[in-house]
Order: structure tokens, then sequence, then C-alpha cells
């Protein structure tokens, strides 16, 4: 019977362990996605535009300048919580010195133009950076078939990923200056 014992708690407690260090590796996942692949594998990436025409990645983003991508969602709360911090960084470097892609990840839940409209001037952006993606896109940015919001990756000015961050971090400003500085010391 001690032995019965003994196997059942040391079964239930190996089962335990395993449990534990799978769901450590998803979260791990999802807060510290992989790198995306290079801006030029996914210049050719089909976006859409606010006033409903397409473009595509590579337009938004051309090298020569560190690249910001932001996927987000108007009913995201930490996207809520990054977006003033993105509008910062428009505001400080402006066009010229950071390409940003603000995109909104359609498809996932209901967003109405309202609300992506309040969510984007309640931050301090307008539809300057903002497009629309499909999780086609999405999936090809993240490389993982598992959606997951905020997600955002950073590039340097020749279009290799830097940075992949998922949620929102106080430091994310900071992180985002200190590349494009970085960028623009070195040139």
């Amino acid at each position: 019977m001690r032995v019965l014992t003994r196997r059942i708690l040391m079964s239930v407690a190996a089962g335990a362990v395993m449990v534990v260090g799978t769901l450590g590796w998803v979260v791990y996942g999802v807060i510290h996605p992989p790198l995306a692949p290079p801006i030029a594998k996914l210049a050719s990436l089909k976006v859409g535009k606010p006033d409903g025409s397409a473009t595509t990645l590579g337009e938004l983003a051309p090298s020569g300048k560190p690249t910001l991508i932001a996927m987000w969602a108007s009913w995201c709360v930490p996207c809520r919580a990054e977006a003033p911090a993105i509008a910062a960084l428009r505001k400080k470097y402006g066009s010229d010195k950071l390409n940003i892609v603000y995109a909104n990840l359609e498809g996932v839940e209901a967003q109405t133009p309202e609300s992506i409209k309040s969510f984007l001037s309640g931050a301090g952006l307008d539809t300057q950076d903002y497009v629309v993606i499909d999780q086609v896109a999405y999936r090809a940015i993240a490389g993982t078939g598992a959606v997951a919001i905020p997600r955002t990756y950073m590039f340097d000015k020749s279009g290799q990923p830097t940075s992949a961050d998922g949620g929102y971090s106080p430091q994310f400003e900071q992180e985002v200056s200190a590349m494009v500085e970085k960028e623009r010391s070195a040139a």
C-alpha cells in the first residue's frame, strides 16, 4: 500500500512539474515573442490604409531608418497603455527619423470605425502611421499562429529585427529612443 501511495504521489508531482513547466514556456513566449523576420522578407505584405486602399509593408517601412511595428486592437487594455508612448515617439522623431507602422489587427474582436478613431485620438495618434492587418499578415510578422496583442517589433535601419515585445512596459519608450539614437549616431 505504501509503495502504491508513493508511486501515485510521484506521478502527481511529475505531472505538476510538467504542467508548470509548460505554462511557464507558454507565458514566456507570450511576453517574449520571437523576433520578426527582416523587413525585406515582409516587404510585399499587403496592409490596408484607413481610407480602404491597400499598400505594402515595404512602402511603409523603407530602409535607412529604424522601424517600429506595433500591432494592436482598440479594445486591448495594454495597447491603450502603449499607444501614448508611440505617439510621443512619433512627436519626438517625426517620420524622417523613425518608421512607425501602427497596425490594427482586424478580425479578432468587433471594432467599429468609431472605436478605432476614439482609440487613436485618445492616445494622441493620427492616421499617419495607422494601417489594418489581417491575421495572415500578423502571423507573417509574428512568426506564430497564436494571436496575442500588443506585439511590438523593432528593426534597425537596414531592416534587421532587433527586439520583440509582448505587452507594454514603461521602459518601452526609452528602449526605442536608445535604438533610434544609436542608429542616428552610427550614420
